[in-house]
């Protein structure tokens, strides 16, 4: 997929800097928004999966084939899964990121009153980045394509979509007028004593998120403490 003509560079799975850097971007010139998902993967169902691969049968029966049907509950329950797949599934990422990515690119289509040839697929794709529930579009578009997504079953997280303004957030990095203004986070107290070696770890990684960021004195400080 992200080797394919119309994908590559635009679905990507193991590298996040093509949306962090479009953020960084578009909190400058305002030519994207970026759109955040709730619930991205409970809301990808059996249902969108199977339409999306409907002219692909035999990679579709390969891949159904390899999906969790039914889950068992705590109460030894056992459900039907109508939902794609499930959390820490190997198949949940990249499908729900395509399934995303086909949503957006049917949804320009539609608007613009074009027929999804692969020439306007691909020209509709130009303008689409997705990186799992990370998505970004054009900002001119943006309230036509959310509005599409939530038709279609999924969520948009309205406090974390991004359009107007100069501020932009995705995967990780917040934007504002061109200048990361992501911040470090202190998630747990300092260590007490040498047993928590998990706090220690994690000290240690935020001290050295601080000294990589320019606070040289805070990481000094925690790495003393």
């Amino acid at each position: 997929i992200e080797r394919s003509s119309i994908c590559s560079g635009h679905v990507n799975f193991r590298d996040q800097s093509m949306n962090q850097d479009l953020a960084l971007q578009s909190s400058a010139n305002r030519k994207f928004a970026t759109v955040d998902l709730s619930e991205a993967s409970d809301r990808v169902s059996l249902a969108h999966f199977q339409r999306a691969f409907q002219s692909a049968p035999l990679v579709r029966g390969l891949i159904d084939a390899s999906r969790s049907m039914r889950a068992e509950l705590p109460n030894r329950q056992v459900v039907d899964l109508k939902k794609f797949a499930s959390m820490g599934s190997a198949l949940c990422f990249p499908i729900e990121a395509l399934v995303f990515f086909i949503s957006i690119i049917a949804s320009r289509c539609c608007r613009a009153g074009q027929f999804p040839t692969r020439q306007t697929v691909a020209k509709m794709a130009r303008s689409v980045y997705v990186y799992g529930d990370d998505l970004i579009v054009p900002r001119d578009e943006t309230l036509a394509i959310c509005a599409d997504l939530e038709a279609l079953g999924f969520k948009v997280n309205s406090r974390k979509t991004f359009w107007n303004g100069k501020f932009r957030e995705s995967c990780g990095v917040d934007a504002y007028d061109g200048t990361d203004i992501t911040p470090i986070y202190l998630r747990r107290d300092v260590p007490q004593d040498r047993g928590d070696s998990s706090g220690i770890v994690s000290t240690v990684s935020t001290a050295n998120q601080l000294h990589e960021a320019g606070y040289y004195r805070t990481a000094t400080s925690l790495r003393r403490a």
